[in-house]
């Protein structure tokens, strides 16, 4: 069975994205575009291991946008639209949290339902599906 990312890896890989993700958002032009800039940064706190770090995350990538997309050299921009793409971000981590608390509740509560990485050892991915037998 594989282990998720815990919350203290978690983060410092999602900073570590959320760094890639504004370096391509302004190299495909997303200062003119911001919109490609917050969809990017969706993606990153999206994949982000657990509801905390994804938070933290989900900051640091609005910080990003608003210093490097909206704002120039690091300085926060204070827009109306930095405060509407910080109300984008957070509602996807919200989402994305909820969405992926549900999953883990469901898993732990119900054995019999399994994700395909947590299948024993030479069970094959359509015996899970099927419902046979390990």
């Amino acid at each position: 069975m594989t282990r998720r990312v815990t919350g203290w890896f978690g983060f410092p890989l999602g900073f570590a994205s959320a760094i890639v993700a504004t370096i391509l958002a302004v190299a495909i032009g997303a200062t003119g575009h911001p919109i490609a800039s917050v969809l990017l940064h969706i993606v990153v706190i999206a994949v982000t291991s657990t509801a905390p770090a994804a938070l933290a995350t989900a900051v640091t990538c609005w910080a990003m946008h608003a210093g490097f997309v909206l704002g120039r050299h690091g300085e926060l921009a204070t827009s109306g639209q930095a405060g509407h793409d910080a109300f984008v971000l957070l509602l996807n981590t919200l989402i994305v949290a909820t969405l992926v608390s549900v999953a883990r509740t469901a898993v732990r509560h119900h054995p019999e339902v399994r994700l395909p990485d947590q299948r024993k050892a030479g069970e094959s991915v359509s015996a899970i599906r099927d419902g046979a037998p390990a």
